[in-house]
């Protein structure tokens, strides 16, 4: 019912809105990559930076950078 609706399955829906969150907290400058994995819920920030990475097409560090050079 929920992937008719929202046009992706659940855990997608999660991993996307965490990601996005982290984005969020990226462009607010909220702290390091470690510390903002930790906030939406990633336990490693290597695990965090593989899935932000394979949601996103840029590892943390790259998103950063890109937010930095504007």
């Amino acid at each position: 019912m929920f992937s008719k609706v929202a046009k992706v399955n659940y855990a997608e829906y999660i991993t996307e809105t965490k990601i996005a969150a982290a984005k969020e907290m990226m462009v607010r400058g909220e702290g390091r990559i470690y510390e903002i994995s930790q906030k939406p819920g990633y336990e490693s920030a290597s695990y965090f930076s593989k899935v932000f990475k394979k949601v996103t097409g840029n590892s943390p560090r790259e998103y950063m950078h890109q937010i930095e050079v504007g």
